[in-house]
């Protein structure tokens, strides 16, 4: 995940960063768990083997502005 490009936030919601250019195709999600817990979505293209979203859905690894925005 760390070669990962960022592309801006999308406008889904403010926890949501594209990692591919706005408006690829996104056919696909894997969710990650942390102790059973969903904690990240990543959307994936049509061939899923690009990232082009995630989307962090457990607030706690996210700082205290990121969380008030929500």
């Amino acid at each position: 995940m760390g070669g990962l490009r960022y592309f801006g936030r999308c406008t889904c919601s403010p926890t949501c960063l594209l990692t591919a250019p706005r408006g690829s195709p996104c056919s696909f999600v894997a969710e990650l768990e942390r102790d059973a817990d969903v904690v990240m979505w990543l959307w994936l293209d049509a061939t899923a083997t690009t990232v082009t979203h995630i989307e962090i859905i457990d607030g706690r690894t996210l700082g205290p502005a990121a969380r008030q925005s929500k």
